[in-house]
């Protein structure tokens, strides 16, 4: 069973994790023992528990719970792209190099037999010049106010609602601060959780941990990667914690509630109609896109369907569910290609496979490559010291062995690879995700025998 919980206070939820978190509207309240107060939501069954600020000396800064994990959430339209751009000619390098340019004659080399996968129509109509990375600094534009109000009146009347119905997460904070004597209090912090029984956790704790770290490894390159790590705490070995994503909506759930849904372009022009807020969302689509791209790749996750990926306010999307990683498959049956998850209805939001969207996208996956690579020893040595000890390598994550995971995940990173051929394996791959038809029929089974969307 798993209960919908909440749990808010001082006792040490930081400043980065406020708003990560999402629940039901709190209405009743109640006083608790030792400074503590409860509250029950009669319609989803929370329960809200309120403490004193004074706990934040004992945990300081610190969550309580580990870093980062956790939530619940496809679709097979099909469509042909004649959206076309002129390719912009040159390369924009990670932080530590300078731009060059390159000509078109370069460009035609950029196909090494690396990846040998089944590539779809739409991804061998990509031309050479496709292939080139976008520059990302067009996209460092500010919302004005004006703009900023208008958004936040979009996300009030959007569809990425989630658990919460039609209430935003603010608004269930600033509810339940007003019910808490305790709302005043500087250090006052609320965090949705769900309460998982029978439910082995220490693999999406690990999970949890895994894209934290990708996020800091990212955010020190100061690259235009986004990623939602949230918290998994495993209480016990068949119980525990995990955080609720906010504002956030499965694109399965999307497509069975949004009111006339035709494809997630649509929803996204419909939601934002303002083109600069359109042109924002877009660009956290890409950000979100790319990183976690990255992210399943390396770590083999697995049994990514639409009930599994997740849409928020702000046009993000967050990859949840993480029982499929490393060694285990859905079934024991790996037909997911190993690629990145790029249908026809993803890439359509990106406006095809030759535009400056997706050349944006090229960019970032590229670059988060190469700054993973940089730190491929700390990864490792992180994945290795979870492997310790015979109940961690029980996992069924592990199952397969350590000189397998390890080994795999360094298949995929070569690190002796020169840079240039690193490129254009990250490129090769790239091509062979597009409309691959292995994520094409991954989704229409979950269609036909689970019914999701």
């Amino acid at each position: 069973d798993a209960h919908s919980c909440a749990y808010h206070g001082a006792a040490g939820v930081d400043e980065k994790s406020e708003g990560r978190a999402a629940a039901g509207e709190p209405k009743g309240g109640g006083g608790g023992s030792d400074g503590a107060e409860l509250f029950i939501d009669p319609a989803v069954g929370s329960l809200i528990v309120s403490q004193m600020p004074e706990e934040q000396k004992q945990h300081g800064e610190h969550s309580p719970f580990p870093p980062p994990g956790r939530a619940r959430m496809p679709s097979t339209h099909s469509h042909v792209y004649s959206h076309t751009q002129p390719a912009t000619p040159y390369v924009n390098d990670d932080t530590n190099r300078r731009e060059r340019t390159i000509t078109e004659e370069e460009t035609r080399g950029w196909n090494p037999p690396i990846v040998s996968h089944n590539v779809s129509m739409a991804a061998s109509a990509v031309r050479s010049s496709d292939r080139l990375e976008g520059d990302d600094d067009d996209d460092n534009f500010e919302l004005t106010q004006e703009e900023l109000q208008f958004f936040e009146r979009v996300k009030q009347k959007g569809g990425a609602r989630g658990i919460f119905g039609q209430v935003t997460w603010e608004q269930v904070q600033e509810r339940v601060r007003k019910a808490s004597k305790f709302g005043g209090e500087r250090g006052w912090r609320l965090v949705s959780v769900i309460v998982k029984t029978n439910c082995e956790l220490r693999q999406e704790q690990l999970a949890a941990q895994l894209l934290g770290w990708f996020q800091r490894v990212w955010s020190r390159a100061k690259l235009k990667l986004w990623l939602k790590p949230f918290h998994v705490l495993s209480t016990s070995y068949d119980a525990g914690l995990i955080e609720t994503i906010p504002d956030a909506i499965s694109i399965d759930s999307l497509k069975k509630t949004f009111p006339g849904f035709v494809s997630i372009k649509d929803y996204f022009e419909r939601t934002y109609p303002h083109s600069r807020l359109l042109q924002k969302a877009k660009l956290n689509y890409v950000a979100s896109m790319a990183a976690y791209s990255i992210a399943c790749y390396i770590l083999s996750i697995r049994d990514r369907h639409n009930g599994n990926i997740l849409i928020d306010t702000e046009g993000h999307v967050i990859h949840v569910d993480f029982g499929f990683m490393l060694s285990n498959a859905p079934g024991n049956v790996r037909f997911e290609p190993p690629l990145f998850k790029l249908t026809n209805e993803l890439l359509e939001v990106m406006e095809g496979p030759r535009s400056t969207l997706f050349r944006k996208f090229r960019a970032r996956v590229v670059k988060g490559f190469l700054a993973v690579r940089r730190e491929m020893d700390n990864l490792l040595g992180l994945i290795e010291m979870m492997m310790l000890g015979e109940e961690n390598i029980a996992l069924p994550c592990f199952a397969s062995g350590h000189d397998a995971v390890i080994g795999g995940i360094r298949e995929k990173i070569p690190e002796m690879m020169p840079e240039l051929d690193f490129r254009q394996h990250i490129h090769n791959l790239i091509d062979a995700s597009v409309d691959n038809w292995r994520s094409r029929w991954y989704d229409k089974y979950q269609r036909y025998f689970v019914g999701i969307m």
